[in-house]
């Protein structure tokens, strides 16, 4: 345990600590952090998908359709419709 004191101090000594940051609102490419307004760099929403409205409708109505959640692999729960629809889609697009 002493060992990891130490460390964590070392951490701070040489200013490497890390923390997470509060987000504010959604990892858009504009976003506020800790109540200060921000350019997030470091999001995989770069195109900022998770606030478009058409992308945020259709989630509403998979939620209501399938709930929230995976539940478990496919192999040992079933397999969605919804999966196969996909699969053929890219399938298709490929």
């Amino acid at each position: 345990m002493k060992f990891m004191v130490n460390e964590l101090k070392e951490l701070y000594r040489k200013n490497l600590f890390r923390q997470t940051q509060r987000l504010d609102g959604p990892q858009s490419p504009r976003t506020v952090i800790e109540g200060k307004e921000c350019i997030l760099l470091s999001s995989n929403n770069y195109l900022g998908l998770t606030e478009h409205p058409e992308v945020k409708e259709t989630a509403k109505k998979a939620v209501e359709s399938w709930g929230s959640g995976a539940g478990g692999s496919r192999l040992t729960t079933g397999n969605y419709a919804l999966h196969e629809e996909l699969e053929q889609e890219i399938a298709q697009f490929k």
